[in-house]
């Protein structure tokens, strides 16, 4: 098993990052601070020696692999994200939850520069859609109203800006598949 992925065994047991296993009491603000502890744990080791002097060696996110712990760890809860916004559930507090928890695993991805496979971006995308009902709306603006205006703000910067890198990604793509696909047809 990868080293990583044990440091992360600890990670918040939020029900936004968990299918199963996860503890209802915490709340979006203490999971995303303690994942931050979890991170910067991680990433940066402390030396001290006989003067008491302390120096901190800062770790690049990219030789941890927190990317790949990220993914590994995250990807199953949008997939069951998904399967829920295309279930026939009435219940609004459910794809209200859903979205909000797509919508925290995109900051997440977006803050520590997770990178995916195109189809992985398109499930993020279809994960961040609200379903067009007036009662899920309601309980979604009730539910943002909870979170705190500097957390809601500092979300929300990160993750318009991962959405549109998302779309860049997926852009250049779409252009390489049809680029691919008329030299083919010429030839």
């Amino acid at each position: 098993m990868n080293i990583n992925i044990c440091h992360f065994r600890n990670l918040p047991q939020w029900s936004a990052f968990h299918i199963d296993s996860f503890d209802p009491q915490i709340q979006p603000v203490e999971a995303l601070e303690q994942l931050d502890c979890l991170v910067q744990g991680i990433s940066a080791v402390w030396t001290i020696n006989d003067t008491r002097y302390q120096h901190r060696f800062k770790v690049d996110y990219d030789k941890l692999s927190l990317s790949e712990v990220f993914k590994e760890i995250l990807m199953p809860k949008l997939e069951a994200n998904l399967t829920v916004l295309g279930s026939q559930t009435k219940d609004a507090k459910d794809k209200v939850h859903v979205v909000l928890s797509s919508v925290i695993i995109t900051y997440v991805f977006t803050k520590y520069h997770v990178n995916l496979k195109c189809e992985q971006y398109e499930t993020l995308l279809k994960c961040l859609k609200l379903p067009p009902d007036k009662e899920v709306c309601s309980e979604f603006m009730k539910s943002i109203n909870e979170f705190d205006d500097n957390i809601l703000r500092q979300v929300y910067g990160v993750v318009i800006s991962g959405i549109s890198r998302v779309f860049e990604i997926l852009n250049k793509e779409y252009c390489y598949h049809i680029s691919s696909h008329d030299n083919a047809r010429h030839d």
